[in-house]
């Protein structure tokens, strides 16, 4: 007699889209690993605003869906969610950031049934809309989650609750994915640029929006050439509403040649491997940045602004440097810094070779993944 086939726990991922992000490559990562190596999951993810670039990414076995809703909350697209879920047979829901725990934390009232689970990856903390509404909603879940240590209390002060009970599951990298590269491939990869193959590639990779603070980053290769004519270069790898005012700043500053815009690029671990120097001068919102992670993975130190994030990852002198980025001459500074390495290449390549070895022991998309199996195993058979 044959057996009734096991049926595996549906978990659905609520977010924004799936456009370029830290928090975004996170989901993309950690389902696609999942549903490489579990039997007994099955996942779907839901867009509320757009599908986004990272979709292409995901594995075939996982569905994506798109509510396609450009602003705000409607009752239309609410029901259309609830549909969704039900239709699905959703049984762990999983909100990312803090716009899909609205929308998912009214739905769930709608579907008592369904298991809830509210990740927090540091973006959307800076204003909390709707907060009665957010707060209220929040001690409905079934677990709470943060990304790094730093969030813990940024979230319960976020959402003026003190008590929150929260679990902390840092990002974790493919390490055998991002890792480096030849000097052949590095050379090649200048090569195509019109770079000179002995010039020094500094790179900022995200959203080209004011919370990145690309600006900052042009002005510290603006520095850097004044000391080190043409020699230094900076990589803009990402897409986003603030290009067209980074190309002026470019032109004011007459360093247009040296500041390249990749846009969107599915071949990151090039784009770290072949650069020197991850810059993340971020104003506010890195949880915890992927972007570290993953230019550490493929050898490449990153000096970085030292949000609580930031100081999470980024161990002084190991992996990289925090330095800040307001104040006078904070851009000569980071120029400064940069110099000094250039100038020590002992140095850097212990840099280098320990950004590695940290991602390796302390930071691997395993252990992530182990901790968010458990985690879905625990809640599934509660």
């Amino acid at each position: 007699m044959t057996g009734t086939p096991h049926r595996k726990d549906k978990i659905c991922h609520l977010l924004l889209s799936l456009n370029q992000g830290g928090m975004e490559n996170g989901v993309v990562n950690v389902s696609n690993t999942i549903a490489k190596n579990s039997d007994q999951f099955e996942q779907i993810i839901i867009c509320i605003r757009s599908e986004g670039c990272l979709a292409k990414r995901l594995s075939s076995s996982i569905r994506v869906y798109c509510l396609n809703q450009k602003k705000g909350i409607s009752l239309a697209a609410l029901l259309k969610l609830k549909t969704i879920l039900k239709n699905e047979r959703v049984r762990i829901l999983y909100t990312h950031n803090h716009a899909p725990l609205i929308w998912g934390g009214i739905v769930r009232l709608l579907l008592p049934g369904m298991k809830w689970i509210h990740g927090e990856h540091g973006f959307a903390l800076k204003e909390v809309i709707y907060r009665w509404v957010s707060r209220w909603l929040i001690k409905k879940a079934n677990l709470v989650t943060v990304v790094s240590e730093n969030l813990l209390a940024e979230t319960r002060h976020a959402y003026s609750l003190p008590s929150l009970v929260i679990s902390v599951i840092p990002n974790g990298v493919n390490t055998t994915f991002y890792k480096p590269i030849s000097s052949e491939k590095k050379k090649a990869f200048k090569n195509l640029r019109g770079i000179s193959p002995d010039s020094f590639l500094l790179l900022c990779s995200g959203r080209l929006e004011r919370r990145k603070n690309q600006q900052f980053a042009i002005r510290v290769i603006h520095e850097l050439n004044n000391r080190r004519p043409g020699s230094c270069h900076l990589l803009l790898a990402g897409t986003g509403d603030d290009k067209g005012s980074l190309i002026r700043l470019t032109q004011e500053l007459k360093i247009e040649k040296n500041v390249h815009f990749l846009g969107y690029r599915d071949d990151m671990p090039m784009i770290y491997g072949s650069s020197d120097i991850l810059l993340l001068p971020s104003l506010w919102g890195e949880g915890m940045a992927n972007a570290i992670l993953e230019a550490n993975a493929c050898g490449i130190p990153v000096i970085a602004s030292p949000l609580e994030g930031n100081l999470y990852v980024v161990e002084e002198g190991m992996n990289g440097f925090t330095r800040e980025v307001s104040g006078t001459c904070t851009s000569l500074h980071w120029a400064q810094l940069i110099h000094r390495l250039i100038n020590n290449p002992r140095e850097l390549s212990l840099l280098k070779a320990r950004s590695r070895k940290k991602m390796q022991k302390e930071f691997s998309l395993t252990q992530m993944v182990e901790r968010y199996s458990e985690m879905y195993n625990n809640l599934a058979l509660g």
